[in-house]
């Protein structure tokens, strides 16, 4: 696998992700907006909470998939493509729970 630079951009093939729990995440994504809009007008934050809550849990189920089963991790060796697509789920991941607890007034430490 070749390390990229910081500002080098690659192309992310998103449908070499279809693995039932990869799915699973994309959908938690795609509700973020919708979540915190439902949240707003019923001034519920709890939502959010909920939210971020089931988006880890799915996200840990995720993780640990490859232990069992070397062709479900994350860095697959001979498959570029499979570990950047999956890079990215991650990152998107991350984006979306910093924003979440950003919004909740969480701090959300890069170490520890």
């Amino acid at each position: 696998m070749k390390i990229k630079k910081k500002n080098q951009s690659t192309e992310i093939n998103f449908s070499l992700l279809n693995l039932s729990e990869e799915i699973a995440l994309i959908k938690n994504l795609a509700n973020f907006n919708k979540i915190l809009s439902i949240s707003c007008q019923k001034y519920e934050p709890h939502r959010v909470c909920n939210f971020l809550y089931e988006l880890s849990k799915n996200f840990h189920n995720y993780w640990s998939l490859g232990t069992n089963d070397k062709s479900k991790r994350i860095l697959v060796r001979g498959d570029e493509n499979l570990s950047n697509a999956r890079l990215a789920l991650i990152n998107g991941v991350k984006i979306i729970i910093k924003k979440g607890l950003e919004i909740l007034s969480i701090s959300a430490p890069d170490q520890m």
